[in-house]
């Protein structure tokens, strides 16, 4: 109950001091607090709004534009059987020699 008065109120609960039992806020400290008029229009009326700093503003607009890069993969699929055939054929000619492959050697 205390909840949908605070959210009806426009009170943030959390500012309110809990008199109930493990110090909850009760319906009473709610409308306490609506009588004293403190509201949360009221509190965010007085935060100070400052300008943003150059390397924030190019942070906040490098940001906004990569949200509009859109994403796009392409994939190919393919069979190396061939290849794998012709990678056996040029390993099994070169027995006995060291050649370095940068390929995973077949075992």
């Amino acid at each position: 109950m205390a909840r949908k008065i605070a959210a009806r109120e426009g009170i943030n609960i959390e500012d309110v001091k809990g008199t109930g039992p493990a110090v909850r806020v009760t319906k009473q400290d709610i409308l306490d607090k609506v009588k004293n008029g403190t509201k949360i229009s009221q509190v965010s009326a007085s935060l100070k709004i400052t300008n943003l700093t150059k390397l924030r503003k190019t942070l906040a607009h490098n940001m906004e534009e990569s949200q509009r890069i859109p994403a796009a993969a392409i994939y190919f699929f393919t069979t190396a059987d061939e290849l794998l055939k012709a990678r056996r054929i040029i390993n099994g000619k070169s027995a006995g020699k060291q050649i370095r492959s940068p390929m995973p050697q077949d075992s």
